[in-house]
C-alpha cells in the first residue's frame, strides 16, 4: 500500500495436537468463519475441532453438525441460540472446560513459536501455491524444532 503497511493477502489456518502441525490450509478469504469449511475439508483432524468465536457462524454450524464432527465452537452472536446453548453445554462440562483450555494454548502458542520466536513476519514468495508450500516449509521446520526440543529434554531426564 502507499502508506507503508502491508495488507494480509493470505490467512493460514492450522490443525494442531500437543502443539505440533498436523495440517494447514492456506486461504484468501478475509475472515476465519469462512475458513472453517474449507479447513476441515482439507485437513482431516483427529478428535475434537476446538475454535473459537470467529469460526462462529451458522453455516460451521450446519456443516460440523451434518457431517458428524464433533466440535466446540464458540458462538459469537445470539443470532444461532440453538448453537449457542449447545456450545454453553459443552464449554461447561469438565471435558468441554479442558478442551477449550487446549484451544488456548494449542494453535495460538505455535503461531507465537513461528512469528515471535522465530522471527517470521512475511512471506517470501508470491502465489497461492507458492505460499502454501513456503508454509510447508515453516510447519515442518516448527514441528522438527518441537520434537528436537522434547527428545532432548527426555534424554536429559534419562541421564539426571
Amino acid at each position: 500500500m502507499r502508506n507503508g503497511q502491508l495488507k494480509p493477502g493470505y490467512y493460514v489456518q492450522i490443525g494442531t495436537e500437543e502443539q505440533f502441525i498436523i495440517g494447514y490450509s492456506l486461504h484468501q478469504r478475509p475472515t476465519d468463519t469462512r475458513c472453517l469449511i474449507p479447513q476441515t475439508a482439507l485437513v482431516k483432524l483427529p478428535g475434537t475441532v476446538i475454535a473459537d468465536a470467529g469460526y462462529g457462524g451458522e453455516e460451521n454450524y450446519a456443516y460440523l453438525e451434518g457431517e458428524q464432527i464433533e466440535s466446540v465452537v464458540k458462538c459469537s452472536t445470539y443470532q444461532y441460540l440453538q448453537y449457542k446453548q449447545q456450545a454453553k453445554e459443552k464449554l461447561r462440562s469438565e471435558e468441554g472446560y479442558a478442551l477449550a483450555v487446549k484451544r488456548m494454548i494449542e494453535p495460538e502458542s505455535v503461531f507465537g513459536q513461528i512469528k515471535n520466536n522465530r522471527g517470521f513476519r512475511r512471506f517470501l514468495l508470491r502465489d497461492l501455491p507458492k505460499v502454501s508450500l513456503e508454509v510447508g516449509w515453516l510447519s515442518l521446520a516448527h514441528n522438527l524444532l518441537k520434537k528436537a526440543a522434547f527428545d532432548g529434554k527426555r534424554t536429559m531426564t534419562a541421564q539426571g
